[in-house]
């Protein structure tokens, strides 16, 4: 993605690039966001899985939806 897509609002300090790839917050079930955003995402250390808050929740997501998600907000 051209970073000239990257708005500043729009990344937070969570988010680390790692040369062909991004990192996520990865972190235990206790310390998720106290003020989550809708499209919020991270790894849950306690229960080895990826979620996402919807807005109302926490809820777990598959690796391949990622995938997919991501492909198609990239333009992939």
């Amino acid at each position: 993605m051209p970073i000239s897509k990257i708005l500043s609002n729009s990344i937070q300090d969570d988010l680390k690039f790692r040369g062909k790839g991004t990192g996520l917050v990865a972190d235990t079930s206790d310390n998720r966001s106290n003020t989550p955003t809708t499209g919020d995402m991270r790894f849950n250390t306690t229960v080895g899985k990826y979620e996402l808050y919807n807005g109302a929740k926490w809820q777990t997501v598959d690796p391949s939806e990622i995938s997919m998600a991501m492909s198609i907000a990239l333009g992939g």
